[in-house]
């Protein structure tokens, strides 16, 4: 069950040196599902695939509506600009029928809320003219729809009609992918290409889902995560990969030693290491790398009343459609 500081530190040093395509990666894979078996990340319940309510059409539309907001924006605001919707009239025949500035009103909270409000007008309106008021069936008619880019359409196909076409990469699935050594890409659809000739199809289904809700751990949830390796199969190798992708225990442990110590004091000595020795060099980049700066109340205030400019929206569609 347990390794030692042994394991712990053979595990981490071949982290540090893995190649581009990773040996070993399923052993890797197969840790995180454990370590997600909980499904209590924040995608879980707030992600796109959990927002769709109603029936057949009404349920893709929706599952697809839900997709596009998303872009840019976190789940919780995006959740929570669902349930605004919802609460407006959220069917393709309500969306044609609001005026732009009431749509863009009701999902100003979203990232790139002006752009977002001519997509869903313009996306509803080619599916009644062209697709019969249904969603789409295949990757090609999906991504020709405005804003919608492939990891939107692989996640459509997946939820409403059970299609597997690919693996849908965001943010948090291209850092991980490439911070483990699965695959050396600078765009996601990189990424997505090489993770798909990596792993077999019968996993395509999961990776999303369960790396998505990792990352998001990784970054707002760390003392839940450290507790989960901790009580995993395998905590040393669960330790070194957390630290891997900017974890770092000591930090962890001395926020919360109230909480985590009684989980620690029952490892070996030589495993409690971790949480006592200060950072490696690697490991403390990875964090700052992975956090954000912290910010002056004022200016975290400022940044909060901030809202997307017209210029922005115009300079990035691409950012919207992924």
């Amino acid at each position: 069950m347990r390794k030692g500081l042994a394991s712990f530190l053979s595990v981490t040093t071949a982290f540090s040196s893995l190649p581009t395509m990773s040996r070993g990666w399923r052993s890797t894979y197969d840790l995180i599902v454990e370590l997600r078996k909980d499904r209590t990340a924040v995608v879980d319940a707030m992600g796109s695939e959990a927002l769709a309510e109603g029936d057949g059409e009404t349920r893709n539309y929706q599952t697809l509506i839900s997709l596009m907001l998303s872009s840019q924006t976190k789940d919780t605001t995006t959740a929570k600009t669902m349930r605004k919707l919802r609460d407006h009239g959220l069917s393709l025949e309500s969306i044609l029928a609001t005026e732009d500035a009431e749509l863009n009103g009701l999902i100003r909270e979203v990232g790139f809320h002006n752009r977002k409000t001519t997509y869903l007008k313009e996306t509803s309106r080619i599916l009644k003219e062209k697709h019969d008021s249904k969603v789409p069936r295949t990757m090609e008619e999906l991504c020709a729809l405005p804003g919608v880019g492939p990891k939107m359409a692989l996640i459509v196909l997946k939820v409403n009609y059970g299609i597997v076409d690919g693996i849908a990469v965001d943010t948090h699935v291209h850092r991980i992918c490439n911070q483990l050594g699965w695959c050396d890409a600078k765009q996601p659809e990189q990424t997505r290409k090489a993770i798909e000739t990596l792993m077999p199809r019968d996993i395509w289904p999961d990776v999303n889902l369960v790396l998505v809700g990792f990352g998001q751990e990784l970054q707002t949830e760390k003392k839940k995560l450290l507790e989960k390796c901790l009580n995993s199969s395998d905590p040393g190798a669960a330790l070194a990969l957390v630290t891997k992708l900017g974890l770092v225990p000591s930090k962890e442990f001395a926020r919360h030693e109230d909480d985590l110590r009684p989980l620690v004091m029952a490892l070996p000595e030589d495993t409690r290491a971790a949480f006592f020795s200060p950072p490696s060099s690697s490991s403390a980049s990875a964090s700052a790398s992975g956090e954000k700066k912290k910010k002056s109340p004022a200016s975290s205030a400022k940044k909060r009343k901030r809202t997307t400019t017209q210029a922005e929206e115009d300079a990035a569609p691409q950012l919207i459609a992924s």
